[in-house]
């Protein structure tokens, strides 16, 4: 008897929130490319657009701020009346900026804590109810290695990613009599649209980039757990983080 270690998400509806590019793009193509329906939810039209473009047939696209509930539930309950209740979730949706304590930005501040873990609280305080989600979904959320180790002159990103990994984990434990699952990933720098702003904003250290102890990864890097996670051969994780950093926390 052979044994299967791909990852099958055939008849399986995934929403994928910060799809336009980067980790939750690759992500998106990946489950539809595996059979799944994916619901792309990002705030840029024309990037969602060429995303579903990839697979027309399985990725459902809705230009959504992940910030306004009301929205966010619509574009939910939109696609649950043509497709089915979901069976899994990825949030991805993220933004960054230079907080340095003698000078940050309240404005900025907030904006990096609405975006990264008030919306990602939305998004989990809709998939809790049983009308969207099926028992036994699977949800992973991106934080960062900065929940850990926390980033100089960025206090408000690196908090808003250690939100989101200690609120995964009460999740977990909320979500667990529906056998559902509750997980994170902590990527370090990844090439991606994000990072590639804090770059041209901070440079590139020596430092930073000797502290990668196998370089900065791509997305393919990061997304082959995000959809482990989602699948059924991670039935038996819950409340977990994993680090996927080159090396960058133990460095």
């Amino acid at each position: 008897m052979g044994i299967d270690v791909s990852f099958e998400f055939h008849k399986k509806n995934i929403v994928v929130v910060g799809a336009s590019s980067g980790i939750g793009r690759q992500v998106a193509l990946e489950i539809s490319l595996g059979g799944g329906t994916v619901l792309a939810i990002a705030r840029d039209k024309n990037r969602l657009s060429a995303l579903s473009s990839q697979n027309p047939e399985r990725i459902v696209s809705h230009a959504v701020d992940v910030r306004e509930l009301d929205a966010l539930e619509q574009a939910i309950e939109e696609f649950v009346k043509l497709h089915g209740k979901l069976h899994g979730s990825v949030y991805t949706a993220g933004i960054s900026g230079a907080t340095p304590l003698l000078s940050y930005s309240e404005a900025l501040g907030s904006d990096i804590m609405d975006t990264n873990f008030w919306g990602y609280v939305n998004l989990m305080s809709l998939l809790c109810r049983k009308k969207y989600t099926y028992n036994e979904s699977s949800h992973v959320a991106v934080a960062s290695v900065a929940a850990q180790t926390g980033e100089a002159g960025s206090f408000a990103y690196s908090a808003s990613k250690a939100a989101m990994v200690t609120a995964s984990r009460s999740f977990a434990k909320e979500l667990y009599r529906r056998n559902c699952r509750v997980n994170t990933v902590s990527p370090g720098f990844v090439k991606t649209a994000l990072t590639e702003g804090y770059f041209e904003e901070k440079g590139f250290s020596k430092e930073l980039i000797e502290k990668h102890l196998l370089g900065f990864g791509e997305v393919e890097d990061v997304s082959g757990m995000i959809v482990f996670l989602l699948s059924d051969r991670a039935r038996w994780i819950t409340g977990a983080d994993f680090v996927i950093d080159g090396g960058y926390s133990v460095s």
